[in-house]
């Protein structure tokens, strides 16, 4: 489901009037079958200015799964907004 909350700032410049905000966190892209691949298909009526990924992608899988399915969602979601995200705490990466 997506939610929509508006926020109103007296100081914010014009630029930014109206600009919207997808913010989609706590993938766990190994663990969540086939979530990954329904939020693109969510979006296709919605528009959006930047698309923030909140991290906590990981869950308990191989890391080559993650980037396998991470690689294939940020493909589909790139096309509707640019992209940005940070890591979560769940989120690690131990390259030796």
């Amino acid at each position: 489901q997506i939610s929509y909350i508006g926020y109103r700032f007296e100081n914010l410049p014009e630029k930014f009037d109206g600009f919207r905000i997808l913010f989609i966190s706590d993938l766990h892209i190994d663990e969540l079958l086939p979530f990954y691949k329904t939020i693109p298909k969510l979006l296709r009526d919605k528009e959006c200015d930047l698309i923030l990924l909140g991290g906590d992608y990981y869950g308990e899988g191989r890391f080559e799964i993650i980037f396998s399915r991470l690689r294939y969602f940020l493909e589909k979601l790139s096309k509707f907004a640019p992209v940005v995200g940070v890591l979560g705490n769940n989120d690690e990466y131990d390259v030796g």
